[in-house]
């Protein structure tokens, strides 16, 4: 993964996004946001994910580190069209 920048993986997902949306005729008019934070097993020693933070996890896990994500679904089969990966605000 250190061979392929943010923006690259971004254009990659928007490219294979837009051939399903074309080869599978999915309905976009429709669309439903979810944000969402999950626990993770990142080691807090590791520099490499600066966005994985202690916070309020839904699975009560504080000794983990969390990430969000913001997923855009398309209610036409609800396949994943758009995600986004962010650091969950820090609550203490």
């Amino acid at each position: 993964m250190d061979q392929i920048s943010a923006s690259q993986l971004a254009e990659i997902e928007r490219l294979v996004v837009a051939c399903m949306v074309e080869s599978f005729g999915i309905d976009c008019s429709g669309l439903v946001l979810d944000m969402t934070n999950f626990a993770t097993y990142i080691d807090s020693a590791n520099d490499k994910a600066p966005i994985a933070r202690r916070g309020h996890a839904k699975q009560k896990r504080t000794d983990l580190r969390l990430v969000g994500l913001g997923l855009v679904i398309s209610v036409d089969g609800g396949v994943p069209l758009v995600s986004h990966a962010y650091a969950v605000t820090v609550l203490m």
